[in-house]
């Protein structure tokens, strides 16, 4: 698997984009700052939070991408996580907050 990481600039915001192959071959995951009501924060997003089904060798790919995002994550100090599924959303929000690039 390579370590690849990349940063991409979205308008003003600069994203961390890193290839998190396992869900699937081209799975990428983000860090990626964000505001809300002017607090300035860092995000992130695991892209594929489900191992291939019956794919041992891609369960094992996939938890080697698990160590590299948290040791991402970590580095960049996140303070916000994101779920692309809200089966796997940890608690739910009463009210909506909105938040920008």
């Amino acid at each position: 698997m390579k370590n690849q990481c990349v940063r991409h600039f979205f308008g003003v915001a600069l994203a961390k984009v890193i290839t998190t192959p396992g869900h699937t071959a081209g799975c990428m995951s983000f860090i990626f700052p964000v505001q809300d009501n002017g607090e300035k924060h860092t995000a992130c997003i695991f892209g594929g939070a489900t191992p291939p089904w019956g794919d041992e060798a891609g369960k094992e790919i996939q938890k080697r991408s698990v160590i590299k995002f948290m040791k991402a994550v970590k580095d960049d100090h996140r303070d916000v996580a994101l779920v692309n599924h809200t089966a796997f959303q940890v608690h739910s929000i009463s009210q909506p907050t909105s938040f920008s690039l």
